[in-house]
């Protein structure tokens, strides 16, 4: 479902009004981007099914000790995100989404997790099923991502939140089938 029109607008409207009222806050709204990170991280690994709590993820972000056994899985989900989630936040405004960058970013998740298979696409013989759908062979997934990466880069109609929510449900399709991560 497309945004409408006034939605749009409301959005335009808040953004300028954004736009105007940040200026001179530029720090206070780094501290406040850094605060949300454990809750992003939070909620991005429940979908995950993580069984961390807030409080558990903001310790374990802050390097504190978590009360329970907490799985070393679990922990390095944690950090890794959070380093994926800081990384972005810089890079984005540096650099163009490329498969390069998806492939550091996956290395960054999966770091001291699952070594074997970060960073990379999956190989020849490297199949997977997620659900009931049997994921794309190897061998056609490098071509998959350029014309993924060649779709996004060249919708220059859509609206930019549908853009932004095509491309998010896209991708993660993508790299689970394509790298080989199961649910």
């Amino acid at each position: 479902m497309a945004t409408s029109n006034p939605i749009k607008n409301t959005i335009k409207g808040l953004k300028l009004q954004y736009d105007k009222l940040k200026i001179g806050k530029e720090s206070l709204l780094n501290i406040l981007q850094e605060a949300e990170i454990p809750e992003m991280v939070y909620n991005s690994n429940a979908i995950e099914n993580s069984t961390l709590t807030l409080k558990e993820t903001e310790k374990i972000l802050l390097e504190m000790e978590v009360a329970r056994n907490v799985s070393l899985r679990e922990v390095f989900e944690a950090k890794n995100l959070a380093r994926v989630i800081e990384y972005i936040r810089v890079k984005s405004q540096e650099e163009e989404l490329s498969e390069k960058m998806i492939l550091l970013l996956h290395q960054m998740l999966l770091g001291s997790i699952d070594d074997s298979i970060a960073g990379r696409f999956r190989k020849m013989g490297e199949y997977v099923r997620v659900g009931t759908h049997i994921a794309p062979a190897p061998e056609h997934i490098e071509q998959m991502m350029e014309n993924f990466l060649l779709e996004y880069s060249s919708e220059h109609e859509d609206y930019f939140i549908d853009k932004i929510a095509k491309f998010h449900l896209d991708l993660k399709l993508y790299i689970r089938l394509m790298m080989g991560m199961e649910e």
